[in-house]
């Protein structure tokens, strides 16, 4: 960079690579520093020390073709620099730190960004760091101390153990998308979303804010449209069952045909809870909250002639757990299988229920027996058409 001052003026021109700066000495004693960039660009300075140091500065940039930043104020020049300390200990740029916070403030809608950052960081470490895989252990370690049925973990790991296959990070990284991939793969989208919902609503409060949705709140469940029609196992079918079933499958099986009791309640029962007595009046199946599916209000259910044969046949304790199986609802399919005979979905619950309306008529009745909240739930979901004469054949079941 060069400086000279003119013969004829005693204007100094600056010249750096081509590019010329004049300064002027006004009459004021002030200072004016002129430059092209493209248009014709001033500044007054107070001294002629400032306005050669701006001059300098200027025709660098020019040199560099920055023209947008050789005409910025000073002012903005020096928030730049500011902001460059500023992010020099934070290993990102100033133009990324800059359209980083452009984006925060316009997602907080003028709320205030540090202020918010503030609170979430505070709320997010009072909150465990589990991943999905461990979240998903948890679980199942918190339903197996509550005394839940083997089938029903089981249920649970075949549908959460891929989830923790496929997004193996932090419970809460997992975002709409991410579920919504999931259960859209390979068919049973509702069995897998139910699933997740209580794997993440099993996280609030533990990993996941206690009162914010979670990633599975807003995903829709698929609408059924093609409703499954009630299977039931015709006498012929219930007496080959029976007839095959092995010494700790008998009871469980007759329990389940003969009340009606859900797979996964027979399960969870305690012999102490089977009354038998003399009376028939005053023999009853206790079913509690605690064993009840989703805890529902306890209901009493009758112990009929066919499972009080059994009961009286087939020695059992008073007290200790009706069911050692360990997954009741696959022993009861491979019954099935080594007798040659498709396994009907609840069709033991549902023969029950179609065997007893038939007889009885009493549809009330029956929805108390069967632990529904409405009649209709259980005419239209467990109930299928059976005449009164088929009904007393399966009544008439008695063990050789």
């Amino acid at each position: 960079m060069t400086t000279k001052k003119t013969s004829d003026s005693g204007n100094i021109v600056l010249t750096d690579g081509g590019v010329t700066a004049r300064i002027f000495a006004d009459r004021d004693g002030w200072f004016t520093l002129a430059w092209y960039a493209p248009n014709r660009k001033r500044k007054r300075f107070k001294s002629l020390a400032e306005a050669k140091e701006e001059g300098r500065r200027k025709l660098i940039e020019l040199r560099k073709g920055r023209l947008e930043s050789a005409s910025a104020p000073i002012t903005d020049l020096e928030q730049i620099a500011a902001a460059k300390k500023i992010a020099a200990g934070t290993g990102v740029t100033v133009e990324t730190a800059v359209r980083d916070y452009a984006r925060a403030t316009a997602l907080l809608g003028g709320r205030d960004l540090v202020s918010y950052v503030r609170r979430h960081v505070e709320r997010e470490t009072r909150l465990e760091l589990w991943t999905v895989p461990e979240a998903v252990e948890k679980l199942l370690e918190e339903k197996a101390k509550l005394n839940r049925p083997p089938d029903y973990l089981a249920e649970i790991r075949k549908m959460l153990r891929p989830l923790a296959e496929y997004h193996p990070g932090p419970v809460a990284d997992l975002t709409r998308a991410h579920v919504e991939e999931y259960v859209g793969q390979n068919g049973n989208r509702n069995g897998k979303l139910e699933k997740i919902r209580l794997l993440l609503n099993f996280c609030r409060g533990r990993a996941l804010p206690k009162h914010e949705a979670t990633a599975a709140d807003d995903v829709p469940f698929e609408v059924v449209t093609n409703i499954r029609e009630v299977q039931i196992f015709t006498v012929g079918e219930c007496k080959r069952i029976l007839a095959a079933a092995k010494t700790d499958e008998i009871l469980p099986l007759a329990i389940s045909m003969f009340a009606g009791i859900r797979t996964e309640e027979v399960a969870r029962m305690d012999w102490k809870q089977v009354r038998l007595s003399d009376d028939p009046d005053d023999s009853i199946i206790e079913v509690t909250r605690a064993t009840a599916k989703k805890r529902e209000r306890r209901r009493f259910v009758p112990i009929l002639p066919p499972l009080a044969a059994y009961l009286k046949k087939y020695s059992h304790p008073k007290a200790g757990k009706v069911v050692k199986i360990k997954v009741l609802s696959d022993r009861w399919e491979y019954l099935a299988k080594r007798i040659g005979l498709p396994w009907k979905h609840n069709g033991l619950r549902h023969s029950f229920a179609s065997y007893r309306l038939a007889v009885t008529q009493d549809l009330q009745g029956l929805r108390r027996e069967m632990g529904h909240t409405s009649e209709q739930m259980a005419l239209n979901h467990y109930v299928q058409a059976v005449t009164k004469a088929e009904a007393a054949k399966f009544w008439a079941i008695r063990p050789e």
